[in-house]
């Protein structure tokens, strides 16, 4: 006899799918901003690298995702900002 679940997987499969959908639609949109970013730096002179703004940037993920995904929150966001500073360097031909 099967042990009764509250949702099958399928169903939970499903709900992953929309949220990695919405995931993506979130990634291109980080990454369309972190190009205009790049313009406003070749604009001001400012580095790629903003240390003090990463750190900001992690905390908020950390705080936002809450303690129990801390170390997942930080990978995944580290992550995204190296994605971003490639994209903007890519923008800026560095």
């Amino acid at each position: 006899m099967k042990a009764p679940s509250a949702r099958d997987l399928d169903s939970i499969r499903h709900d992953i799918d929309a949220v990695d959908a919405e995931l993506a639609r979130l990634f291109r949109q980080r990454m369309l901003l972190a190009e205009e970013v790049a313009e406003a730096k070749r604009s001001s002179g400012g580095a790629v690298y903003d240390p003090r703004r990463e750190d900001a940037v992690l905390s908020k993920a950390v705080q936002i995702a809450g303690a129990e995904f801390e170390s997942e929150t930080r990978e995944l966001f580290e992550h995204i900002l190296q994605l971003s500073k490639a994209r903007q360097r890519g923008k800026l031909g560095s």
